[in-house]
């Protein structure tokens, strides 16, 4: 990999990191250093230029997409909330 981060990255700066491989992130470390620009906008446009190739894919593992979303897709496929068991308050 490399050096540690040393300019005091922000916890948003490392959750864009994270969208891109390690030899990418390693590349948008040193543009930051050189054009000494360590602003998150920076960061961000570095990220989005970055080819298909060197992106990170990224799984949602969380247990409300694996819970929920059955649950969505089902409520989805239903015509009519009624059907679905939920109660229409009508307010004046």
């Amino acid at each position: 990999m490399g050096e540690p981060v040393a300019w005091g990255a922000s916890r948003t700066h490392l959750l864009l990191l994270t969208h891109v491989k390690p030899d990418r992130q390693s590349e948008i470390l040193t543009a930051m250093k050189g054009y000494k620009d360590y602003s998150v906008a920076f960061a961000r446009s570095l990220i989005l230029k970055t080819p298909p190739a060197l992106r990170e894919v990224r799984h949602s593992n969380s247990s409300w997409s694996s819970v929920m979303r059955p649950r969505m897709i089902r409520l989805m496929e239903l015509a009519t909330p009624a059907q679905a068991g939920i109660a229409i308050r009508r307010t004046r």
